[in-house]
């Protein structure tokens, strides 16, 4: 059949009439847009649907203005060129994690002035009796001239405390009183703590996180000696019932006092403690710092490497304490028992004490890198960074303490009936504090780990561990030039009292950590 060409034209008319019919019945309900020109945003209705400087349709598409975050376009190993968009996304990350710190030790400097070196001689002259702690006696030449000995003679401080009662002579007997050094207080426990980190990435890498911790108090202990039998107190009438068989030699300190006994020495004595030798030793820290992540330096699907740079904060508070009590006995010691023998009171029991805390605090800028292996959060994801700090370090040390003195001396050097220290109305009680600024260096190295722990049953169960990962961690944080307590004493005894000599030494600390991340 042959369609006229009128038909054709009808048709089309009445069609475009009803479609147009129908577009404006629909156009008549809640939504009317009325006419309005490109360039009259105030039109549109309903009102405040869009921003005044954004033209309507077509100058406005749902389709425009995507949520791109980046958009790289780079050219490939085989030459070709590629382009990556990345959606805008913000990951916003908060952790909190226990950890455990366990600080360097108190090091080993002398508990004491400068004090001549003891060294062991093989072949003991016959008849000396063997030591059951250090082997066979040392001979001392300076004290028995007819015998040929070992003893490095330090020209600032005499080393060894004089026992026998009656003379002025130096029993070598009294070489059992040995010093001792920090290395004594062994290594300290773990101390307990808080870690706590917030901070965001952003789809390329880049990103802000702020973190903190506080660990507790780790302490060392070296105790020889009591002062209390059954919560007795010892005093000078408890040690003459006993004989002086509770006295033993549990320490001795050497001491500058400024003045020589003896030509042969210097100015010093070393000061005994038969009833009670005490050293501590404790550390505690805190910190923080901040991080700001630049862009990917190596992106890949095994590997991303980002430089960082912020700032660091780090407190470290340490103190070292020493506490001994003389019997003040005089006496000889058994050849075989190498306890005393004859003992007689020479001047008053007495208790000598020192505490040196030292307070640091370092903070500066601080630069380093990131590197993250297995980028897919999804999977088992490592990561370490590597900081280092150019820190200011300002330390402030205080010091306290009395009774540092050797009355020993006045007794059999200086034939006093009362040592100058004890004397009634004298009081030998100190303080001395010092401080200083410089600049000390702080390295850290942090390695992590991180994996969804808490989808499996029965986590799954708790609405809180959604969105979370379990992390495990160590960093090592070392600092630079850093003023130690135990190193840091001038000791010095009556009628001289210590003082405070900054000494640095560098100081380190292993933190282990657990925890989770929650991210949002």
């Amino acid at each position: 059949m042959r369609i006229q060409p009128w038909i054709k034209t009808a048709v089309g008319a009445v069609i475009l009439m009803a479609v147009g019919t129908f577009s404006v019945v629909h156009a008549q309900g809640p939504g009317f847009q009325a006419p309005y020109s490109t360039n009259q945003p105030q039109n549109i209705y309903p009102p405040g649907l869009l921003p005044q400087n954004a033209a309507p349709w077509p100058m406005v598409s749902p389709y425009q203005s995507a949520n791109i975050g980046s958009d790289t376009t780079y050219q490939g190993r085989d030459g070709l060129w590629y382009r990556r968009i990345l959606n805008r996304r913000t990951d916003w990350i908060f952790s909190l994690e226990g950890i455990a710190m366990r600080y360097r030790d108190a090091g080993d400097a002398t508990v004491g002035a400068p004090f001549a070196a003891l060294r062991t001689d093989n072949d003991q002259p016959p008849g000396f009796p063997a030591d059951p702690s250090v082997g066979e006696f040392p001979t001392v030449s300076n004290f028995t001239p007819n015998v040929e000995g070992f003893f490095l003679a330090d020209p600032r401080v005499f080393p060894i405390p004089f026992l026998d009662a009656g003379n002025g002579d130096f029993d070598q007997n009294a070489i059992r009183f040995r010093p001792s050094s920090g290395a004594a207080l062994g290594d300290p426990n773990v101390a307990g703590g808080i870690k706590g980190t917030t901070g965001f990435f952003s789809e390329d890498g880049t990103g802000v996180m702020l973190s903190g911790f506080w660990a507790d108090t780790a302490g060392e202990v070296y105790h020889r000696g009591t002062d209390n039998f059954f919560g007795v107190p010892i005093t000078q009438a408890v040690t003459t019932q006993y004989g002086a068989q509770n006295l033993a030699a549990y320490g001795a300190v050497p001491l500058n006092n400024g003045e020589s006994p003896r030509i042969e020495f210097g100015p010093g004595s070393t000061a005994k403690y038969d009833i009670l030798y005490h050293t501590e030793f404790f550390t505690q820290s805190a910190g923080a710092n901040v991080s700001f992540y630049l862009p990917s330096v190596i992106d890949s699907d095994a590997i991303q490497i980002r430089p960082l740079w912020g700032a660091r904060y780090l407190y470290i508070n340490e103190s070292f304490g020493f506490r001994g009590i003389d019997s003040g006995f005089t006496y000889d010691l058994a050849d075989d028992t190498f306890r005393p023998t004859g003992g007689a009171i020479a001047y008053d029991q007495f208790e000598a004490n020192l505490r040196n805390e030292i307070r640091t605090q370092l903070g500066g800028p601080e630069v380093g890198f990131r590197i993250d292996l297995a980028t897919n959060r999804d999977s088992f994801h490592v990561y370490t960074e590597t900081t280092l700090a150019v820190a200011a370090n300002y330390e402030k040390a205080s010091m306290s303490g009395q009774n540092i003195g050797d009355p020993l001396v006045d007794i059999q050097i200086n034939g006093l009936a009362t040592p100058r220290m004890l004397a009634p109305g004298v009081d030998t009680r100190f303080t001395d504090k010092q401080d200083r600024t410089h600049v000390s260096p702080v390295f850290t190295q942090s390695v992590f780990a991180d994996f969804d722990l808490f989808s499996l049953p029965p986590f799954t169960r708790f609405d809180l561990l959604e969105n979370t990962r379990f992390k495990v961690g160590y960093t090592l944080i070392y600092a630079g030039k850093v003023a130690r307590p135990l190193d840091s004493i001038n000791w010095q005894g009556f009628p001289l009292t210590p003082e405070v000599s900054l000494s640095h030494e560098n100081w380190w600390a292993h933190q282990w950590s657990a925890g989770i991340d929650w991210t949002f």
